[in-house]
């Protein structure tokens, strides 16, 4: 399920407030997918880090690729056996298709519903 959280509300169902949906083979292979400003903080890393839920997170957010400190504190934020892509939309769509990701628990983070709609429709898929 994707959340989309902001600072005026409690995490709301994707499908609520969004005008597109994400194809149900898609939301069927996400371990999780969070639309959320903050990116990886402490309610991720409580919830999905520290439950063993993922092996992965990929984060896709072109502010952030190109950030050397905010790609610095995600990565000191991760126990080490937790591998971190930070990458922008293309590449992220890249990845997030790739066959090998299908061995892996992800768990996607995008800023934006934007940036989430950009990434599904050059083809981003989580495969379990």
């Amino acid at each position: 399920m994707v959340f989309v959280e902001n600072t005026e509300n409690d995490a709301l169902n994707w499908h609520g407030i969004c005008n597109f949906d994400i194809p149900k083979e898609v939301m069927a292979m996400l371990v999780g997918a969070r639309v959320d400003d903050r990116l990886l903080h402490g309610q991720v890393l409580v919830k999905w880090v520290g439950r063993e839920v993922c092996s992965r997170i990929v984060v896709v957010d072109e502010r952030a690729r190109s950030d050397p400190l905010l790609k610095s504190l995600m990565r000191a934020a991760l126990p080490r056996d937790i591998r971190l892509d930070i990458c922008g939309i293309s590449e992220g769509a890249v990845l997030l298709k790739a066959k090998h990701m299908e061995k892996e628990r992800v768990f996607a983070l995008f800023r934006t519903v934007e940036t989430l709609h950009a990434a599904i429709q050059a083809g981003a898929e989580i495969r379990r």
